[in-house]
């Protein structure tokens, strides 16, 4: 009778450490799956579920890219005046000053109810600014002087903004003679600090000024951006 006690009693503590070792097993082994957030991730459960924060803000990039892709594709311009002017005084130092002031003035914008100047947008011809000695007219008189050429520029233009009536002239002067660029009455003189060429956009649309030239002519343009 007492071997049968000594029997069960031994098998009593064999099944109590088993269970005791088996969960102690157990708790360890749970404890050894559980994971790290990798860096940049945050947890937003008590589960292995993390978001990668890195990988959102790249989505969240790609999407705002993708948004102004669309809407600058959205956006559309239209020429809606041209006007072109043949350089017959084609002398080096003329037409490179027609080819700065062309460089500053082109893809100048303007928004609705803008006034454009010429004078304030192309600034004073300097020879620090590259502008060099050509004829200008003065007093009824042809003479020379920097930045000659800039009044076919202007002149161009303002032939470009007569075909848009709803391109108001605000200032435009005419020279002491006639010129051969344009017809007559159609010129508009500028002198940085006195004579400037001035109209406001009042076409209610966003508007941009275009200016080139190839040497042999000059061509400008208003376009309409929607």
């Amino acid at each position: 009778m007492k071997h049968h006690t000594k029997l069960w009693l031994i098998l009593l503590i064999f099944i109590v450490f088993g269970g005791i070792a088996y969960f102690v097993y157990s708790f360890f082994q749970s404890s050894s799956q559980t994971q790290t957030p990798p860096p940049g991730a945050t947890q937003i459960s008590t589960d292995v579920n993390y978001v990668d924060t890195s990988k959102q803000e790249n989505r969240m990039k790609n999407l705002l890219e993708n948004r102004q892709s669309t809407t600058q594709s959205a956006t559309t311009e239209t020429t809606i005046a041209v006007f072109e002017t043949t350089i017959g005084d084609d002398a080096p130092g003329r037409v490179k000053n027609i080819e700065l002031t062309c460089s500053v003035l082109n893809e100048t914008v303007l928004q609705p109810g803008e006034v454009f100047s010429f004078n304030q947008v192309v600034g004073e011809p300097t020879v620090e600014r590259g502008y060099q000695e050509a004829k200008i007219i003065v007093d009824h008189q042809t003479t020379t002087g920097i930045g000659g050429g800039n009044c076919q520029v202007s002149s161009t233009l303002y032939n470009t903004v007569l075909q848009i009536p709803s391109l108001a002239i605000v200032e435009r002067h005419e020279h002491g003679k006639d010129v051969y660029y344009v017809p007559d009455g159609k010129d508009a003189a500028v002198s940085y600090g006195g004579l400037d060429f001035k109209f406001r956009n009042d076409t209610g649309k966003v508007i941009k000024i275009g200016a080139i030239t190839n040497g042999k002519t000059i061509t400008t343009s208003i376009i309409q951006i929607d």
